[in-house]
């Protein structure tokens, strides 16, 4: 498990976004709730992604050892929604700003059934065909400064399998310390 208590200035410059006009199906708080950088959008949780979500998690390098059967998606992709009702935070879709693709599942997510108090996560679940350019890291950045600065949370954590190497340098890479490992039943 990886956590840090506070959050030291990222590199990546993050803006709220703001203005325009908005798209279909997107709500002004959404609009509020969006966040660019460079190179993403990072837009709250849809209805519409539960089938990008389930294209994202067929792909067997995303899912590594994870069991994820259609039904654990479609949770997943339920929990993502509830969250920005519950929270007023939750996962982000990632979208790439030059081409408009979906490319993944980023931002804070609560980690039910996690055994310790914090369960507030910063995750980031990419198409293969997106990684090592530094996106995920970015994402990771903006996502601990909305939890930390628009929603005073005091602690986030992130977790990864043993072996993921690359997930663990982009946590590092992001600002988090290492504080230890435990066990998760992802049944």
């Amino acid at each position: 498990m990886f956590n840090t208590p506070c959050l030291t200035s990222p590199a990546a410059a993050h803006t709220l976004r703001g203005g325009g006009a908005l798209k279909r199906g997107t709500t002004d708080m959404d609009r509020r709730r969006e966040v660019a950088t460079d190179r993403l959008l990072l837009r709250p949780w849809r209805e519409g992604d539960g089938v990008e979500l389930q294209r994202l998690f067929s792909d067997a390098a995303v899912r590594g050892e994870r069991h994820m059967p259609s039904a654990r998606i479609a949770r997943l992709h339920e929990g993502s929604l509830q969250q920005w009702h519950t929270n007023g935070f939750g996962p982000w879709a990632a979208i790439d700003k030059a081409t408009g693709s979906w490319i993944g599942r980023v931002g804070l997510d609560e980690l039910e059934g996690w055994p310790g108090a914090d369960r507030i996560e910063v995750g980031f679940e990419l198409h293969a065909a997106w990684w090592g350019r530094g996106l995920a890291t970015e994402a990771a950045r903006v996502a601990l400064a909305f939890g930390f600065e628009q929603h005073g949370l005091d602690r986030i954590i992130s977790v990864t399998a043993a072996a993921h190497a690359a997930a663990r340098r982009v946590m590092e890479k992001a600002g988090l310390t290492y504080q230890g490992h435990a066990l998760l039943d992802e049944s």
